[in-house]
């Protein structure tokens, strides 16, 4: 073919709309213009027969234009940008910079690799018949989505950061594969592009620049993010196309997630959902709704509101096809509300069968299922079955050390998971090992005094006082203490956690005024910062109450016990059985000490034997002994003229009552 009209042709066929001929003129124009005058000046018939001999030549030959087209990634992924990409991460200094280089280098070779290969595939099923111009045009669009996905990461790359080079790996994995660009049958079950071609391309260009703030959801970005996402969010509406409203908005929802900004995120979200079902686009409309439940039941704690979307996600999965992603994710959402609601065998259930769901999708060793592996593991632990959890944290550690690297901050969660299940199953050492390890990832990741150490160095502790060996535990309990104080502020509600466990600490080192202060801070602080229900108020009212019982003070015990056991009861939907139980334990003890009520001994002592009786550890037992002791015990009388806290609430009722009746006579 003459390169004048080799040129022409592959000008025409541009996946790039601005780089086409903007009409059938400039075609026939271009056409027409034969430096050598051989075609000299032909009709729109004859321009055009020529174009067809020249397709003709194509097919005839398809390899010597289709293999140059891979060209296009050349500008993106080139050996100059894949050095100084290489340069810019390990030059962070990071101690897992290099161990992840070495793995996000393949990742990024293999993801142009697939690209080059789907868009010379793409060419040469055209050229060569099988695939229609129309398909052929679905194919080039979804290559050009993925090349400028592509781009905008390898960009973000090459200016690394912490952040950045700790969430590459996972951001590469988040990339659309581009052997989805040859599904026919996703491709043809696509949701239309609009029909005005001037609105089709502003979408084209905006979802282009919409690439940023996906590297950035990716990479915890969430304020780069929004920044760029929320003014098209803005244009998307006013396009009045829904699906392009969908997806902006779904991302725009999981940004706020990562933000915090929870009540935003839900109602963008909602937004998301019912406009991706209004087009009928059910991957976005079935990622978007797991998002939806999760920031609605995980996130904001409002479980029944999140389960309220369950028949429709049944829905909505029974629809997607088998390698759908929506599928386990759907599920996963589902069984983590169902976790924290503890229904914990339905829970198992779902989460077993997204687990075996995204091992059909991803493969048995793809990082993508630890999540899976996770979500499954916790609900283990939380059902006491020890060796599961600890088999599933096992393996999600063994694929996050292959993908990530053993320094890798990633895998630091992990650790604490399996140093849990592991003192579950009363292996202390093995407990202590890894959480030990977790911390010394984490010191190195972000430093000695970052916020996220906290809570490993709290379940160092707690380890260390299972073990019997408080000395050891105190200084993690207050390095703890200190870290969380400089980053949160003293009042955080979070910090009476550690306060708790200084407390019960102190106690037991015989230290009672220092116990008493964390006591006594605890609930300060969740007096101010939490509802009157709630049971972590209830916490703190319990072990102030449990220690003043200790230093034989019952009388200041026993209203703090009784309000405690008053929350506990009241929210007996997510109150254990066995801690019920136990503050009833404690109440008895102190009406007991006092020498009160012991008609409400018995029936309190009744109650919590009830489920005493049916744990086997040292502890139950030993309160099930003294309950049966007092349940056998004559009562004892009060001192004369002396009142409980609960008989002076009953007495000022009464009071208010019989002064609003007199007011109203």
């Amino acid at each position: 073919m003459p390169a004048f009209l080799r040129g022409a042709v592959l000008r025409g066929l541009d996946p790039d709309p601005a780089r086409r001929f903007q009409s059938m003129h400039e075609l026939l124009a271009a056409i027409d213009r034969d430096p050598a005058r051989t075609l000299g000046k032909v009709a729109v018939g004859g321009a055009l027969g020529l174009l067809l001999l020249a397709v003709g030549v194509l097919i005839a030959r398809p390899s010597a234009a289709c293999t140059e087209l891979g060209g296009e990634l050349g500008e993106i992924w080139s050996d100059d940008r894949r050095a100084a990409l290489g340069a810019a991460i390990t030059g962070t200094g990071l101690n897992y910079a290099e161990a992840t280089w070495e793995r996000l280098r393949p990742r990024l070779d293999a993801h142009a690799s697939a690209w080059i290969a789907a868009r010379e595939g793409a060419c040469v099923a055209h050229q060569q018949g099988e695939h229609s111009a129309e398909l052929y045009g679905l194919q080039l669009a979804c290559l050009q989505r993925h090349r400028s996905a592509f781009k905008a990461l390898i960009d973000t790359f090459s200016a690394a950061d912490t952040q950045t080079v700790e969430r590459a790996i996972q951001a590469v994995g988040d990339l659309p594969a581009a052997a989805a660009c040859a599904d026919i049958a996703a491709l043809t079950a696509a949701v239309a592009p609009p029909e005005d071609p001037q609105i089709a391309a502003e979408i084209a260009s905006l979802r282009d620049q919409l690439d940023p703030a996906r590297v950035a959801l990716s990479l915890r970005k969430s304020a780069d993010g929004l920044a760029v996402a929320e003014p098209i969010l803005d244009r998307a509406r006013a396009l009045n196309d829904p699906a392009f409203a969908a997806e902006v908005a779904a991302l725009v929802g999981e940004l706020e997630n990562d933000a915090g900004e929870l009540e935003a995120a839900e109602a963008r979200l909602t937004d998301a959902v019912w406009l991706s079902d209004q087009v009928r686009d059910d991957d976005r409309l079935a990622l978007a709704m797991s998002n939806l439940i999760f920031v609605t039941g995980e996130r904001r704690g409002r479980h029944e509101e999140a389960l309220r979307w369950r028949r429709h996600a049944d829905t909505v999965r029974a629809r997607l096809p088998a390698g759908a992603p929506g599928r386990p994710r759907l599920l996963w959402a589902i069984g983590t509300v169902l976790y924290r609601r503890s229904q914990l065998d339905e829970a198992s259930e779902l989460l077993g069968q997204a687990l075996a769901l995204s091992e059909q999708i991803y493969g048995l060793e793809d990082q993508r299922i630890g999540m899976y592996l996770s979500g499954l593991g916790n609900v283990h632990m939380l059902k006491g079955d020890a060796a599961a959890a600890i088999a599933g944290y096992t393996r999600a550690l063994a694929i996050e050390e292959a993908a990530f690297g053993p320094e890798h901050p990633r895998i630091a969660g992990t650790l604490v998971n399996l140093g849990a299940a592991a003192g579950m199953a009363g292996d202390l050492d093995a407990a202590i090992q890894h959480l030990q390890r977790a911390l010394k990832i984490e010191e190195a990741a972000l430093g000695p005094e970052h916020a996220d150490l906290a809570s490993t160095l709290v379940n160092i502790g707690v380890t260390y006082s299972y073990r019997g060996d408080d000395a050891a535990a105190r200084p993690y309990f207050e390095r703890a203490l200190a870290i969380e104080a400089a980053a949160r502020g003293e009042d955080h509600p979070e910090i009476a956690h550690t306060h708790d466990n200084l407390c019960t600490l102190l106690e037991e080192l015989g230290e009672p005024a220092a116990a008493r202060h964390h006591c006594e801070r605890s609930l300060a602080i969740r007096q101010v910062a939490l509802t009157a229900d709630d049971p972590h108020l209830a916490r703190s009212l319990d072990l102030l109450g449990r220690l003043e019982l200790k230093q034989g003070d019952p009388r200041s015990a026993l209203p703090r016990l009784e309000q405690a056991l008053a929350i506990y009861e009241a929210r007996g939907d997510i109150v254990e059985p066995r801690q019920l139980a136990e503050g009833r334990h404690v109440v008895v003890a102190a009406l007991h000490a006092l020498g009160r009520q012991p008609d409400r001994q018995r029936q309190l002592g009744a109650a919590a034997l009830a489920t005493l009786r049916a744990e086997d550890d040292d502890k139950a037992r030993a309160m099930v002994a003294e309950l049966e002791a007092w349940q056998r015990e004559a009562p004892r009388a009060a001192p004369a003229g002396e009142q409980t806290w609960l008989e002076k609430r009953a007495k000022k009722r009464a009071q208010k009552k019989a002064q609003k009746k007199a007011q109203k006579k």
